[in-house]
């Protein structure tokens, strides 16, 4: 027997309505029967509920007897405005992440559910909501069995008094004094973890759909690396860790340098030709020559026009990058430039919107193709493909549309 045809003959709309939608597809999708919360309250023990779940520094499960010992770490922390970027400082969309036995996903995926409050099904069981109750009534329980039910389900938040930690955790001795260190277990913030990877792909969206509706600058991120958890089976690790693939990403860690310690390269005669450099640039062009030498019969256009749109953003990229850093050099001399570059690196933004003209524009767009082209040839030599009109049609067009050049 399906539970969503027992639910609409023994609740009413307006009960429904505070479940919510989400719940009740997942329900009817899943074809759960009547015993699944009963089921679910039964295993509520051996799931952990945790912001810092174990799991990410030892993937063997921590079984329920663990718990006895072992106090799963729930810490929210509170707001400071201190530049840390920690638990507490960091709203996150998942409060709360899930691991234990990975036979149980199924129920992990129905607690994070959202019921009509916004807040979680395993946030509202608790805080004991009006809305979990309804829950675990929708389907005839009487208020008792509701309460024994919750009662059931809050064992996953147990906290156990000890201070044991596990020689399954990796633990550092922490420097805090003269003599003196306090020994830490290493845990893995999970919550802020993922929370992370979603920003970082919402940035990356957001930067696609300005490319392509071609209105907008679009910022990126750069360093990134990925890290995975749980190998083929990411499940075993957590809840949040399976709803990401077992993939999360690291920012770079290195230290801001001085401007002035960058050893920029600054022109002299041609910010093309001084500028550039040859080791960085050389990869950019393999994509371009892909694009370019491939059988225009036989590969699929969407293809081409990938490897044309890669290649053709990756160089300019590399454009835009030099030229920020001459920008910000307080050593440069611009008097022996081109009067087109005279203005086009200057550091002054004002002054450069109030110089910058048409002519000007179609000067650093016909340079910048101009240094494509020779880089190119010059690269390929004997195996170049000669540019047609269409190739710099397209990157004049999308010189022009890459806001940073002329703001």
């Amino acid at each position: 027997m399906i539970i969503l045809g027992f639910i609409r003959k023994k609740t009413n709309l307006k009960k429904i309505e505070m479940i919510s939608k989400e719940v009740l597809d997942f329900i009817n999708e899943n074809e759960l029967s009547k015993t699944f919360i009963d089921d679910a309250a039964k295993k509520a023990k051996a799931i952990n509920c945790a912001t810092h779940p174990y799991s990410f520094s030892h993937p063997q499960p921590f079984t329920a007897s663990d718990k006895k010992v072992l106090s799963h770490i729930v810490f929210q922390g509170r707001r400071t405005e201190d530049g840390y970027v920690r638990s507490g400082n960091v709203k996150v969309s998942r409060p709360l992440d899930l691991s234990g036995n990975a036979g149980d996903a199924k129920i992990w995926k129905f607690l994070m559910l959202k019921l009509s409050n916004g807040f979680t099904i395993l946030e509202n069981l608790r805080d004991r909501t009006p809305e979990a109750y309804e829950l675990l009534q929708m389907d005839g329980r009487s208020k008792d069995d509701a309460i024994k039910l919750m009662d059931d389900f809050s064992l996953m938040f147990e906290q156990s008094d000890s201070q044991v930690t596990s020689s399954r955790i990796k633990q550092v001795y922490f420097y805090i004094g003269e003599n003196q260190y306090h020994l830490l277990s290493v845990v893995t913030p999970s919550c802020l973890v993922f929370e992370l990877k979603n920003r970082i792909a919402a940035i990356r969206n957001e930067k696609n759909e300005f490319r392509e509706n071609k209105r907008n600058n679009y910022r990126d991120i750069y360093g990134i690396r990925v890290v995975k958890y749980g190998g083929a089976k990411p499940q075993n690790i957590s809840f949040l860790n399976n709803a990401n693939g077992g993939k999360a990403l690291l920012l770079s860690s290195i230290p801001p340098l001085d401007i002035d310690e960058l050893n920029i390269r600054l022109p002299k005669k041609d910010f093309f030709d001084e500028c550039m450099d040859y080791n960085q640039y050389r990869s950019l062009f393999t994509y371009f020559h892909k694009y370019l030498s491939s059988d225009k019969e036989t590969v699929p256009n969407n293809l081409l026009f990938r490897y044309r749109d890669k290649a053709i953003n990756n160089i300019i990229d590399f454009v835009v990058q030099n030229l920020f850093l001459v920008r910000s050099s307080a050593n440069l001399c611009r008097e022996n430039l081109p009067k087109f570059q005279q203005v086009w690196l200057n550091p002054n933004e004002l002054q450069r919107q109030s110089l910058m003209t048409d002519m000007l524009k179609e000067q650093i767009s016909n340079s910048i193709v101009d240094w494509i082209r020779r880089t190119y040839y010059r690269l390929y030599d004997k195996r170049k493909v000669i540019l047609g009109n269409s190739e710099i049609n397209f990157i004049k067009e999308v010189i022009s549309n890459r806001e940073e050049f002329w703001l």
